[in-house]
């Protein structure tokens, strides 16, 4: 029976940190808007929409971060990445799916509390996100060469169309 070190459960912790922040923009958002009476975005089915969403977006993630630990023998915490190139399960669909995750969940929080400084922060995490990918991708295309390279032509980034 092996045990696991500290820098083992440190690892783990910091995955999970670093793969569910996306809640962050929402929770700073909820308390602003409570503090300062900010305006409201007036969606209709706004809170069915978010009800439906957010969950979505979350499976997403699960399961993303369970095909990078279970294909690529590693996470997406940059400290533990995958040691194997993951081109499976979600991974074979989106080049993102974490990442669309994250964007399906705000958008849902968006939705959801009807928030408008919500709606501001998304739009700068998405555009972070979108810049961010592309950065991603050409330290994948270092690291894996020619078949991720090839993985970009052939798999959408974020929309599975």
């Amino acid at each position: 029976m092996s045990s696991r070190s500290y820098s083992d459960v440190q690892t783990v912790l910091q995955t999970i940190l670093a793969t569910f922040a996306y809640p962050l923009p929402v929770v700073i958002s909820l308390i602003l808007d409570s503090q300062f009476g900010l305006p409201k975005l007036l969606i209709p089915f706004g809170r069915l929409i978010g009800l439906l969403l957010i969950p979505v977006g979350s499976i997403l993630i699960l399961l993303a971060t369970i095909d990078l630990i279970r294909f690529g023998n590693g996470t997406p915490h940059p400290f533990a990445p995958t040691m194997n190139f993951v081109d499976k399960g979600l991974y074979s669909i989106v080049r993102h799916p974490i990442y669309l995750g994250w964007i399906v969940s705000l958008v849902g929080s968006i939705a959801y509390f009807q928030s408008f400084l919500m709606l501001e922060s998304t739009a700068i995490i998405i555009v972070f996100i979108f810049f961010y990918a592309r950065y991603e991708e050409g330290k994948l295309v270092e690291r894996f060469g020619k078949r991720y390279a090839k993985y970009l032509k052939k798999v959408p980034g974020f929309l599975p169309c």
